[in-house]
């Protein structure tokens, strides 16, 4: 008797997503949601005891290989290993309670379709502008916002460390409207945000720390001054004085 291997064409999966603008569709901006648990359950294995299990990788990916052919399954989404303050917004059948039940068949293996899409409520954000004194403080008035800069922003991931970089998830966005950007559908944790020195317009430096690390923001956080100043690197100067004897250049006594 020879033993063949178990057909992987027979799994289930697929991807756990963060739902940025909660359409429950996942679209090119919005990235895989690492490190969450889906259990699989099969009618014969005690659920949260010694189901299988999968964790999403990097981009969000889950899978359980190896399955039988006319089998019934449930994944489930462990909401308890979720980052904090996420609702969900995408589910297979439509009733958005984190899990799936699914009858392989012959015609419907690798079933890829299992994807969940979840939404955070926290907000980060928000203005670049033109600090014509090179104060770091936003003035008003003259000091209007730079438009078509990048910015970057890097959540850390389940585990909270910006080090650790298997798991960090990265955003980017271009300032528009004066000045502004906004992150939002966020989850809670650890952010940095950089702004993509480049991308000023030339001759710019900036005049305000980056990039902006945000340590452990909590759920329905709204972050709102993550600025970044920035001012023309060439200046004009730079005095004017009483030339007492008409020489053209400043003597020692020339005030």
């Amino acid at each position: 008797i020879v033993l063949q291997p178990p057909d992987t064409s027979a799994r289930i999966g697929d991807t756990l997503w963060l739902d940025l603008n909660g359409n429950g569709i996942q679209e090119y901006n919005e990235p895989g949601l690492p490190g969450v648990t889906v259990e699989l359950r099969n009618g014969i294995c005690t659920p949260n005891v010694n189901c299988p299990t999968s964790v999403t990788d990097a981009n969000g990916i889950y899978t359980f290989p190896g399955l039988t052919i006319g089998g019934t399954y449930t994944v489930v989404v462990r909401p308890a290993t979720l980052p904090a303050g996420l609702t969900q917004t995408g589910d297979p059948d439509s009733t958005l309670d984190g899990q799936h039940t699914v009858t392989l068949t012959n015609g419907n293996i690798p079933y890829v379709t299992a994807d969940f899409g979840y939404r955070g409520n926290v907000s980060i954000g928000d203005f670049v502008w033109n600090d014509l004194d090179r104060d770091g403080v936003q003035d008003g008035g003259a000091e209007v916002g730079l438009d078509g800069v990048t910015v970057n922003l890097t959540w850390a991931g389940p585990d909270g460390n910006l080090a650790t970089t298997a798991d960090n998830v990265t955003f980017t966005t271009v300032t528009s409207s004066g000045g502004s950007y906004h992150f939002t559908g966020l989850p809670a944790g650890t952010y940095r945000v950089n702004l993509d020195a480049n991308t000023l317009p030339a001759g710019y430096l900036l005049t305000t720390p980056n990039p902006i690390t945000l340590n452990n923001v909590a759920a329905g956080t709204t972050v709102t001054n993550a600025d970044f100043g920035a001012a023309a690197g060439a200046t004009i100067g730079d005095y004017v004085w009483n030339d007492m004897d008409g020489a053209g250049d400043q003597d020692a006594s020339e005030s």
